[in-house]
């Protein structure tokens, strides 16, 4: 699983971690930014984890535990490749 994290918030995606860091105007955030567990979430990436599934545990994990690459403009890549 790859995680992106950009200025504090994490989004996530299979194809590409980072491909919208703002919905437009059409897609609405069913969820609101959160902090969950000291992690700061914006709504869409909590749109995102919910429609493929993935548990907040899961980002929680390739956080901590996995390895980090500084992408530049305050964006950090996590990859943590257990299944």
């Amino acid at each position: 699983m790859i995680i992106q994290q950009h200025r504090g918030q994490v989004s996530g995606s299979r194809k590409n971690p980072f491909n919208q860091p703002k919905n437009p105007e059409y897609q609405k955030s069913r969820n609101a930014a959160s902090n969950i567990d000291g992690t700061d979430f914006s709504g869409h990436s909590l749109d995102r984890l919910q429609d493929r599934g993935i548990p907040i545990s899961v980002v929680k994990e390739a956080i901590n535990h996995g390895v980090k690459s500084d992408l530049g403009n305050g964006i950090s890549k996590y990859h943590d490749a257990k299944k």
